[in-house]
């Protein structure tokens, strides 16, 4: 018997595979429903489906103020206050974060000194009528207050202070605290007004 000198080369192989049935070639697709499971897993998928509309405007979202100045202003920095950073820490000044007491002998003074984020202590107890200001805040972005009141004594706070508080009277922009006590006031900043809660603790 002699060996065939085929070779893989010179055999003639099918160029694609083929369905047959009883040796006649049969037409055929093949779909995701012919997979079982398939498209439920697809469907489970993230898609464009799951994005959210990019046409939207910010400013027509419901309450888009509160979430502007309670989240972005409270926990990012504008383009000129990083500059502002920036340019203290070149200087060597690095006036970013600072503390200081405050003297409520007289008026309260919320002296920033330039610093874009401060604590401010009072040096005693409040016990009168005070007027509230604030001074060398162009860089300012929020400030926390941390103060005693030996009554309800009427805080004069200035017009840009603004307060979501029944203690509050917005036309007047008097603040009176309900009981002595210490209390602890935050703030931020949109550039314009301050945003002004203020909390009982003792």
């Amino acid at each position: 018997m002699s060996q065939s000198s085929s070779s893989w080369d010179s055999l003639n192989k099918p160029q694609s595979i083929v369905d047959y049935v009883n040796g006649t070639v049969i037409a055929h697709t093949h779909q995701i429903s012919d997979i079982i499971g398939l498209q439920s897993d697809l469907d489970s998928k993230f898609d464009n489906s799951n994005l959210a509309p990019t046409d939207t405007d910010f400013s027509s979202i419901p309450d888009f103020a509160i979430i502007d100045l309670a989240f972005l202003k409270k926990y990012y920095y504008t383009s000129s206050q990083v500059d502002a950073i920036v340019s203290n820490i070149e200087s060597g000044s690095g006036s970013i974060i600072g503390s200081s007491q405050v003297d409520v002998s007289t008026g309260i003074d919320l002296d920033f000194v330039n610093y874009i984020e401060k604590v401010f202590v009072a040096s005693s107890s409040i016990n009168s009528t005070k007027t509230w200001s604030v001074s060398n805040a162009s860089n300012a972005l929020k400030f926390q207050f941390i103060f005693s009141v030996s009554g309800s004594y009427d805080q004069q706070l200035p017009t840009n202070f603004v307060m979501a508080d029944s203690q509050f009277d917005i036309t007047t922009h008097i603040w009176t605290p309900p009981v002595s006590g210490t209390y602890v006031a935050d703030a931020v900043s949109d550039g314009s007004n301050w945003y002004l809660n203020i909390k009982q603790f003792l």
